[in-house]
């Protein structure tokens, strides 16, 4: 998952320069005596006052803050929608997102919730209105917010990240979790059949590649449909409106408990990465990561969500 975070570089910077009117600040958190850094765009109106709604982004394995600001462009939106967008950083390894490979790395599901106290406190960030969203292992990550912080966030989106095997034996949120993903079904590093994750050939600095196992994406979407009580669900085929390799099927899961509606993405053709972003240059990586879907624009596509939940 080392290629999210690769591929996040060689997309152009649209956080800050979308954002002109936008404040840029960093900040960090002390949690059993570690520190815990991240970044934050905030609304330029969020300087007179008032309480905000934060959106908070979490990058792929080996990435960091700047690089989900980046591949996600959520820097755009903050003061068309009026909210603060949140990038926090796992200190150069993947976030501990429930895989047994993952036990030991420090960016943890109590780190966030600091992060998200410290906006709260510092910058005007509104505690009963905070979301979600991750891409790769931080897609994981999601899920495991939303199985153990559901007093924390109102909805979640997990893009490309399957629910970890190790994880769904011990999820219990107690509560109906609204959350949307996404996945390709041609992810060669999040196989959509599920099953074990690459494992790096030797062990890399920033922790990559660390293996484990996982649902596929349509069990791991049932896994919500079950946690949620859903009864009922339909599938839309959209229009094929781009030559990109990929077409787009919307599985939607209604008559969910207190509204906790689940929303799958099924990206037929696509890869490992960011629908409606840029793909790298480079063909190697145009190769890992695979058909880059057009045919909508995943950020857009969660902050419609996330409205419906009170952003």
């Amino acid at each position: 998952m080392r290629a999210v975070g690769i591929v996040a570089a060689a997309v152009l910077g649209l956080a800050c320069s979308a954002a002109q009117a936008a404040v840029e600040q960093r900040g960090t958190v002390q949690v059993q005596g570690r520190e815990h850094t991240f970044s934050m765009i905030l609304p330029d109106a969020a300087a007179s006052g008032g309480r905000y709604p934060i959106v908070m982004a979490l990058h792929g394995g080996g990435g960091n803050g700047r690089r989900a600001a980046t591949i996600s462009g959520l820097g755009r939106y903050v003061d068309r929608d009026r909210f603060i967008a949140v990038f926090p950083d796992a200190g150069g390894r993947p976030w501990n997102d429930g895989r047994e490979t993952t036990r030991g790395f420090t960016g943890n599901v109590a780190s966030l919730r600091a992060v998200v106290q410290k906006v709260v406190e510092t910058s005007n960030g509104d505690p009963n209105r905070v979301f979600v969203m991750g891409i790769s292992n931080g897609g994981m990550m999601v899920q495991r917010l939303a199985c153990e912080a559901p007093d924390v966030f109102r909805a979640y989106a997990a893009l490309v990240g399957n629910l970890p095997t190790a994880l769904s034996g011990s999820c219990n949120p107690g509560r109906p979790v609204p959350i949307v993903l996404m996945s390709g079904t041609d992810d060669r590093l999040m196989p959509f059949k599920g099953g074990d994750l690459p494992q790096a050939a030797g062990r890399r600095r920033n922790g990559a590649g660390v293996g484990g196992r996982v649902m596929s994406a349509p069990a791991s979407v049932q896994f919500w449909s079950r946690m949620n009580s859903c009864r009922k669900e339909t599938a839309e085929a959209l229009p094929d409106r781009k030559d990109d390799g990929t077409q787009v099927t919307i599985h939607r899961f209604a008559g969910c408990k207190s509204g906790g509606d689940v929303v799958f993405y099924e990206i037929k053709g696509g890869g490992h990465n960011w629908p409606g972003g840029a793909g790298p240059r480079r063909p190697r990586l145009q190769r890992l990561i695979g058909n880059v879907s057009q045919e909508i624009d995943a950020t857009s596509v969660i902050l419609d969500f996330f409205r419906r939940y009170g952003l």
